[in-house]
């Protein structure tokens, strides 16, 4: 966040009491994807701006300015929150990933691109997902042992072992698609949110929680594959894990 002063007199409106005379406004903040210049922002439309393209300046009274500077050291202090916090996590990770490392690398070749991955730790198999199929890898050796085709837009995959069945969210359906662990055939499909992304398989409910583009969580019964209620929870929700605590995520 930039700020800028001008004496120039030009109508704006004050973010805090909507001040729409020319005195008053002698400030105004701006930000465009092209960087900021006081002598193309003042006075102009901003497009790209920090408050959405209007004309917006600040009031020079008492309380507006209150208003401006406990906003500047709130941000200042969530940036600095938000530095303190990385080099922490950055400190503490390079101190526990020391054991890490690259055992082998390969090269699976396939069509469609990649998004999340799931491991089946019984089988021993590895799920990654393309697209349009899912490719199944034998995690000891490496070697590719399955696909999964007619998939309409795959981003996640869960895996039920205690079930037998795997669950494979379909973006351009609408759905879910459920397949045989065993055998690969895909066995049904349940309806979810409008493009359903992220996905994962609660072991304490025994339930499967899809989670869409809409903002809606869908829940499913792993045992029978079906929905069995869903939830508004707004925004673009779309990775997701459980906590410890039995039904929380």
């Amino acid at each position: 966040m930039r700020w800028a002063l001008d004496h120039r007199t030009s109508a704006f409106d004050c973010p805090f009491c909507a001040n729409k005379e020319a005195s008053h406004a002698k400030a105004i903040v701006g930000r465009t994807a092209h960087g900021y210049s006081p002598h193309r922002q003042i006075g102009k439309r901003t497009p790209e701006g920090l408050w959405g393209g209007a004309n917006v300046g600040l009031c020079l009274k008492a309380g507006c300015m209150r208003r401006a500077l406990y906003s500047i050291w709130t941000t200042l202090f969530i940036v600095l929150l938000e530095l303190t916090t990385h080099s922490m996590s950055g400190t503490l990770f390079a101190d526990t990933a020391e054991g890490y490392h690259r055992i082998a690398r390969l090269t699976l070749g396939g069509e469609g691109f990649w998004d999340y991955l799931a491991i089946d730790q019984q089988a021993r198999r590895l799920y990654i997902s393309r697209w349009s199929h899912v490719m199944v890898v034998d995690a000891d050796s490496y070697k590719l042992v399955g696909d999964i085709p007619g998939i309409q837009g795959v981003h996640g995959i869960a895996v039920a072992p205690e079930f037998g069945r795997g669950f494979i969210t379909e973006d351009e359906a609408n759905r879910i698609t459920i397949f045989d662990l065993r055998t690969l055939k895909k066995t049904a499909t349940a309806k979810t949110g409008n493009s359903p992304d992220g996905i994962i398989y609660d072991p304490n409910s025994k339930r499967v929680f899809v989670f869409s583009g809409d903002g809606k969580v869908t829940a499913v019964n792993a045992a029978t594959g079906e929905v069995v209620g869903s939830a508004e929870l707004g925004g673009n929700p779309e990775c997701n894990a459980p906590r410890s605590s039995p039904s929380r995520f």
